[in-house]
This record gives structure tokens, C-alpha cells and sequence, in this order.
């Protein structure tokens, strides 16, 4: 299933419903989304080996449609960056880091249309178009060596990775077996949230159950007060650094640790 096809499906549960109350006029979340997705694809940057995508996308809308989202503008841009980044991955493109949506105003558009721009940003990304204007600086001039992202949704630096070994968890038991997640964050966070590094689809699992950090080329597991705890090797563990071929047990899924 293509990705505009894919989308319809993904608005009737988590977007249409709740934000067509805002989007009386002639503008629809749905159309807005298209927009978003044909834009990454047209904005694609090709390496050697990659495929880059923007990570930063301004949506202006004339002044009367920009206020009918005003109420539930920051929501309606979290959802979708989330689909964006969700569909990129499927795609094997590549994010410089999650991608952020934002909302501005321009009289020059006609009511009922609006304008699409996108930038490749390094380093944490900008959510206002104020910010954003400000951080010219952090534009690409090189993608061979700027951070990317894996198809997982792990955050990384080539220049930080090159040559080095980084750790990895493959998914051996539960709802998502078989999946695996690179740890190239100095911290990842594992949980049901969905904006999590490492987002599980067991429901044993605490939102934000654990996360693992990385310092000095080691690994350590911190549980996050989850409700049913987080267990390396057998063993109920607070905070634990880890090793070679250990196992983590958080609710009913099970992690091997690989350093690669």
C-alpha cells in the first residue's frame, strides 16, 4: 500500500475525527497531510547509499484558515510529524532528526490554500517558525556526514558512529518479536508511547518503562518507576550496565542486547 493510500486509513483513527470540528472551511487535515508527504518526496536528497528527506516543513496558511487551528495546532503537528516519520521509515528515507511541523501565517495566500517549505536541520529540532529563522546556520551544505536516522526511528551522528561499534536490541519474545532497534542515542527511551525512541506495542509495558544510556562506549539500563519493573538476566534490576547477549524483560516482551 502506497503511502497516500496508507494515510486515509491512518486519518479515520487519529486525526479526521477529532480535528474536522476545527477545519469548518475548505481546508482539511487529510489535504494537508498529502501535502506534507508529497513534499517530503519531492524534496528527496540522494548519496551514494541514502536517501535524505527534510526533517522541518513550515505549512502557511492564509490568516482566516490559520486561526481555525489555532486552538489545536500544536496537536494536529505533532500527529503529523509522527505519520511523516512513520511513512519515511517505511520508505528507508533518511531523517536528520524527527521531523517537527509548523504553522504560519501568509496574507499572499488565497483562503482555502496554503504553501508548503522544508529545510534539512542538524541538531534538535525547532518548533517555531520564530526559532526556525533563526537557525539558518544549522542547514545542510554536506549529507554524507550530517546526524541521521535509522529505520527505526534512533537518532544518530555518522561523525559520532564512524568506525565505532553501537548497540543494539533485537526483539526475541512478545508483540513485536523479531523487530530490531539500534542504540545510537546518548539516550533512549523505551516504552508504549509512541513518541518514545523504542515504542513497544505490549500493553504489559509502562509508557515510559526504562531507557538506556550511552557514555564511553557503555550501556546502562535505568528503569523509569515502571509498573512491572524492568529484569536483566533473571534479576529485578533498577539500574544496571549491560553486557554482551544479556536479556531484558520489560511486561511480556524480551530484548537481547548486541553490541555491532
Amino acid at each position: 500500500m502506497g503511502l497516500i493510500a496508507t494515510l486515509e486509513k491512518w486519518l479515520e483513527k487519529t486525526v479526521e475525527g477529532f480535528f474536522n470540528k476545527g477545519f469548518s472551511g475548505q481546508i482539511q487535515p487529510i489535504e494537508i497531510a498529502k501535502r506534507l508527504v508529497r513534499e517530503m518526496e519531492n524534496s528527496k536528497t540522494i548519496s551514494i547509499s541514502k536517501i535524505y528527506v527534510p526533517n522541518y516543513y513550515v505549512v502557511y496558511l492564509h490568516p482566516e484558515d490559520y486561526v481555525k487551528i489555532q486552538n489545536f495546532q500544536q496537536a494536529l503537528a505533532e500527529e503529523l510529524g509522527e505519520y511523516l516519520l512513520k511513512q519515511g521509515l517505511k520508505a528507508k528515507y533518511i531523517f536528520l532528526n524527527e521531523p517537527v511541523i509548523s504553522f504560519a501565517e501568509d496574507n499572499n495566500i488565497l483562503p482555502g490554500h496554503m504553501r508548503l517549505e522544508n529545510k534539512f536541520l542538524q541538531g534538535k529540532n525547532e518548533t517555531t517558525v520564530a526559532k526556525q529563522a533563526d537557525s539558518s546556520n544549522d542547514e545542510i551544505t554536506d549529507t554524507k556526514m550530517q546526524p541521521v536516522v535509522s529505520q527505526t526511528t534512533q537518532i544518530f551522528s555518522g561523525k559520532d558512529l564512524l568506525n565505532q561499534s553501537y548497540g543494539e536490541l533485537l526483539v526475541i519474545e512478545g508483540p513485536d518479536k523479531g523487530k530490531v532497534f539500534s542504540l545510537t542515542e546518548r539516550e533512549t527511551v523505551i516504552g508504549r508511547k509512541k513518541t518514545n525512541q523504542i515504542a513497544l506495542n505490549d500493553s504489559n509495558v509502562s509508557r515510559c518503562h526504562a531507557k538506556i544510556n550511552y557514555q564511553d562506549g557503555i550501556y546502562t539500563i535505568i528503569d523509569i518507576d515502571s509498573t512491572n519493573g524492568t529484569i536483566v538476566n533473571d534479576s529485578l534490576v533498577k539500574e544496571k550496565m549491560l553486557k554482551q547477549n544479556d536479556t531484558i524483560e520489560i511486561g511480556t516482551t524480551v530484548l537481547l542486547f548486541k553490541v555491532v
